[in-house]
């Protein structure tokens, strides 16, 4: 099979909070879900086809019933697109990141296709997506996008308001952000040269940890993980995965809303010795303004003291 880039790639879904839990939230049906992998990976293409393919949302369904032939219930798709004259135009399977994209997916969508006869199919599990033609009795690979869902190349606005809606920036920040933070967070996350990935660390709640990480290979053989995180009290932390060789040897954490307003300047590292309390203004310099490589290079000179 022939396989593209993903589409979804450095597109983020919009998050809301529900009793102190991260949802993510539904643009076309106006409601919030439950922050699973695969939903993640649905509504990350959603944002693709709205801001960047700038597909019309009124012609997007999602979980669609259906009627297959020797069937007992209706199964559901992921998301329908519609042409102008609302026939349907493409169907689309989402997987999550750690499913495969193989032969029996391909079949599932084909058999789904014979009670719908979109012309376009695609599967994405948002690293990779193959995308089809459905020529009627064959379902024929096409390495290029049909016009109508490609990229336009417009310019996505991708301000302060946006990080925050996607649980990037909490409010309280809002105020203390600026040019330079938008800045931090388009290199960190809408970069094409950065490898961005949702990382599950089953670290306690009050961590809010399980989010997207932008990868970082540094000079010295180690890779940085590096997140911003978005708290139900409207605060941002920022979080640290220090990878060597493949193993996650330590994680720190800083609150960035107390950290600028000077209330806690901490950075806490968890690592096998335990959890280390480090006096982070020591490292960190008025990190309002800090550029991406010197925010990485303050936790590199932390890092010689404390790993």
């Amino acid at each position: 099979m022939s396989f593209l880039k993903s589409k979804a790639l450095h597109h983020y879904p919009q998050i809301v909070f529900k009793n102190g839990t991260k949802m993510l939230w539904n643009p076309i049906l106006k409601q919030s879900f439950v922050n699973r992998p695969e939903e993640r990976v649905r509504l990350s293409f959603v944002e693709y086809l709205i801001h960047e393919a700038k597909f019309s949302s009124s012609r997007i369904s999602f979980e669609s019933p259906l009627k297959l032939p020797g069937d007992k219930g209706s199964s559901r798709t992921d998301i329908i697109c519609y042409n102008k004259s609302f026939d349907v135009d493409l169907l689309v399977e989402c997987k999550a990141t750690s499913i495969p994209i193989n032969e029996k997916v391909a079949q599932q969508i084909g058999r789904y296709n014979q009670a719908l006869g979109a012309p376009y199919l695609m599967i994405t599990n948002g690293i990779e997506d193959i995308w089809f033609k459905d020529n009627d009795t064959t379902m024929d690979h096409i390495s290029e996008l049909p016009e109508t869902y490609s990229s336009t190349n417009a310019t996505i606005e991708r301000d302060l308001e946006y990080w925050k809606s996607r649980g990037f920036l909490g409010n309280k920040d809002m105020e203390l952000a600026n040019n330079q933070t938008q800045a931090f967070l388009n290199e960190l996350y809408a970069s094409a040269n950065t490898d961005v990935r949702f990382l599950s660390l089953g670290l306690e709640d009050g961590f809010y940890a399980d989010t997207y990480y932008g990868i970082i290979p540094t000079a010295e053989d180690l890779k940085l993980a590096i997140a911003f995180s978005s708290t139900p009290q409207q605060e941002t932390l920022i979080h640290i995965v220090v990878n060597s060789a493949g193993v996650n040897k330590a994680f720190l954490t800083l609150n960035r809303t107390q950290f600028m307003s000077g209330e806690n300047t901490v950075v806490y590292m968890l690592n096998e010795k335990g959890t280390t309390e480090i006096d982070g203004q020591n490292y960190i310099h008025d990190l309002q303004n800090l550029s991406l490589q010197s925010f990485i290079s303050s936790i590199q000179d932390m890092l010689k003291l404390y790993s």
